[in-house]
C-alpha cells in the first residue's frame, strides 16, 4: 500500500481538478442557458443548481485531501508516516525510551495537495 500512496495522491488531484473543470463548465453553461432568453423562469429554475447544492459541491471540490493517523505513541505514529511515504519524515525513537513526551514537541503538520 505505502508505494501506491504517491499513485494514490496522483490520481485525486487529476480527479479534483477534473471536477473543478466540469463544475466551471456547468455553470457557465447553465448562465448561457438564462442569458438567451429562450426559457421562463419556471423552466430556468427546474435546470438550476439550487444554491445550498452549489456550496456543498464547491466545498467538496476545494477541500485538499487528509490524512489522520492515530496511535498510542509517537513513535508508532511517526513509524506509520515515514512507513507510507517510503522516507523517514518524522523522527523516531525507540518506543521503550524514558519520557518520551519530553523527546520531541509534536504539533500539527498540514499539506495541501489540490
Amino acid at each position: 500500500m505505502a508505494r501506491k500512496l504517491a499513485t494514490e495522491f496522483s490520481k485525486f488531484n487529476n480527479i479534483c481538478k477534473h471536477l473543478k473543470q466540469l463544475f466551471k463548465e456547468t455553470k457557465q453553461s447553465l448562465r448561457e442557458i438564462e442569458d438567451s432568453g429562450y426559457f421562463d423562469n419556471s423552466q430556468l429554475f427546474n435546470v438550476k443548481i439550487p444554491n445550498v447544492d452549489e456550496d456543498f459541491i464547491q466545498n467538496i471540490i476545494n477541500q485538499p485531501l487528509g490524512i489522520i493517523i492515530l496511535g498510542q505513541n509517537c513513535w508508532a505514529k511517526a513509524s506509520v508516516v515515514n512507513e507510507l511515504f517510503g522516507q523517514p519524515l518524522l523522527p523516531t525513537f525507540s518506543p521503550g525510551h524514558d519520557n518520551e513526551d519530553e523527546c520531541y514537541s509534536w504539533r500539527m503538520v498540514s499539506n495541501v495537495l489540490c
